[in-house]
C-alpha cells in the first residue's frame, strides 16, 4: 500500500500456525489461554484464505506472485 493504490497481489502463505505450535513446543507461556485466544482468530482467517481463495482442485495451494513464497524479505 503507498500514496496511490493498495496492491493484493502479493500474500504471505499460512506459515502462522506452524510458527505459532513451534513456539509453544518451546516455552509454555505460548500455551497461555489468553495468549492463544489472541492470536487464533488471526491464523484461522488467513488460512481460511489460502485454502479457499489459493487452492486448487488437486488440493496444492498457489502463489500468484513470486513475492508470496516470503523469500523477497518483504516482512519483518
Amino acid at each position: 500500500m503507498n500514496d496511490t493504490y493498495a496492491s493484493y497481489s502479493c500474500v504471505k502463505p499460512p506459515v502462522y500456525g506452524w510458527a505459532y505450535r513451534y513456539m509453544m513446543r518451546r516455552s509454555p507461556v505460548f500455551k497461555a489461554k489468553n495468549r492463544l485466544e489472541r492470536v487464533y482468530e488471526t491464523v484461522k482467517k488467513c488460512t481460511e484464505f489460502w485454502m479457499k481463495e489459493r487452492i486448487k482442485s488437486e488440493g496444492l495451494l498457489y502463489y500468484t506472485h513470486g513475492n508470496d513464497s516470503g523469500w523477497d524479505n518483504g516482512t519483518f
